[in-house]
């Protein structure tokens, strides 16, 4: 893998590249704590490993749009798919469990469609999926770990019902799961007993971090609840977790993606006007997209905005949907880097690329592979 030097300030969309473990340029990080990393030279040079974690700070796992796990370890025609479905499902979050310490796993966000058949009215199948992804998300709870659980449409009946939802990730499990974890994290829902929007928060790295959670259909009201949880936290490096943010990017490294049902909403009157928001995760839409946005509102008011659905890649004899990728952000808050890497801890693979079999969509690595450039604010 061939690299070449770059200043700081020539970092640009997609620009570097993590120093990972095995690089040559690993070895002068302590030495040189002001030396900019290295850049890949071309685009297409991506190694298909995680970040070296001596070279960041905490890092974020992010999943989403589990839908098709959970209706297949739900009803799959045979008892051996059943199992195979949950296993895969309980792999990620096993997965994070097992390399939270030595990949410095902070917190995990599932932006929704945990379940799949409450978009129509259909509770008696939702009512058989929810405990299965309940069963895996609790691997993450029991373990005392940090995270957060939103309603996506699949979840809500677009918006509609967030009843079953509640029932299965309500406030109370979030508060229970909090006081047990390794630090309390949970603040609170905006309404009794409604998850559906909640608040996270978390410190790590030097820096605090708040998670405004948003389930899918964002309301006026919503929109002033999280403004409301913002202002509250004006020292927060922000994270806007939701649904339904951004569509697939249409380049081959996912970026230039354009707004998805909620976006424009969530852009404009939450994201823009809070120059602490630093970081919009979501699913929803098939496939991956970002932008990294340098005067978002206000001149300098960088954002970066992701979304990241592996819901319709096919995993060969795993079947459609139930590739089981997971992508890990990790933050180096000193040199304010954010180091993408996407895995499947069922297939063994950082390649979901080999999984998308949408007709003309062409990603060429660095759509799951990349760092962008981030401000943060340090305690």
């Amino acid at each position: 893998m061939r690299y070449l030097p770059i200043a700081v300030a020539a970092l640009t969309l997609a620009a570097t590249a993590p120093c990972h473990a095995d690089t040559a340029a690993h070895a002068d990080t302590a030495a040189h704590a002001d030396t900019p990393r290295p850049t890949r030279a071309s685009a297409g040079e991506v190694d298909g490993q995680f970040r070296d974690p001596d070279t960041y700070d905490l890092a974020i796992a992010h999943f989403t749009d589990t839908q098709y796990l959970s209706q297949c370890a739900a009803s799959a025609a045979t008892s051996g798919q059943r199992d195979r479905c949950q296993q895969i499902y309980d792999g990620i979050s096993q997965w994070i469990v097992n390399n939270a310490d030595s990949r410095k796993i902070a917190y995990t966000s599932h932006t929704g469609d945990i379940i799949d058949s409450y978009n129509s009215w259909n509770p008696l199948a939702a009512r058989a999926e929810f405990p299965h992804a309940s069963q895996a998300q609790q691997i993450l709870d029991d373990a005392g770990m940090p995270n957060g659980v939103l309603p996506g449409n699949h979840d809500n009946r677009r918006g509609k019902d967030p009843s079953l939802y509640n029932q299965h990730f309500g406030p109370q499990r979030y508060r229970q799961a909090s006081d047990n974890a390794t630090q309390p994290y949970y603040d609170g829902p905006w309404k009794d007993g409604d998850n559906t929007n909640h608040v996270d928060t978390f410190t790590a790295g030097g820096a605090d971090f708040a998670v405004i959670n948003l389930g899918y259909g964002v309301t006026d009201a919503a929109v002033q609840w999280a403004n409301r949880e913002i202002e509250k936290r004006p020292h927060h490096n922000v994270i806007i977790a939701t649904h339904a943010y951004l569509k697939p990017g249409p380049a081959p490294s996912g970026e230039g993606a354009a707004l998805s049902d909620d976006g424009h909403i969530l852009r404009d009157r939450v994201v823009d006007p809070h120059r602490n928001v630093f970081l919009v995760l979501s699913g929803h839409e098939h496939g991956v997209g970002r932008n990294v946005r340098t005067d978002a509102g206000s001149p300098g008011h960088q954002v970066v905005e992701l979304v990241a659905d592996y819901q319709d890649y096919t995993a060969g004899d795993d079947g459609k949907g139930h590739a089981g990728f997971l992508r890990l952000l990790q933050l180096d808050v000193r040199r304010g880097e954010l180091t993408v890497d996407t895995y499947s801890p069922s297939l063994n693979s950082f390649r979901s690329r080999d999984y998308d079999t949408k007709p003309g969509r062409h990603y060429d690595g660095t759509e799951d592979e990349f760092t962008v450039p981030v401000h943060l604010i340090t305690s």
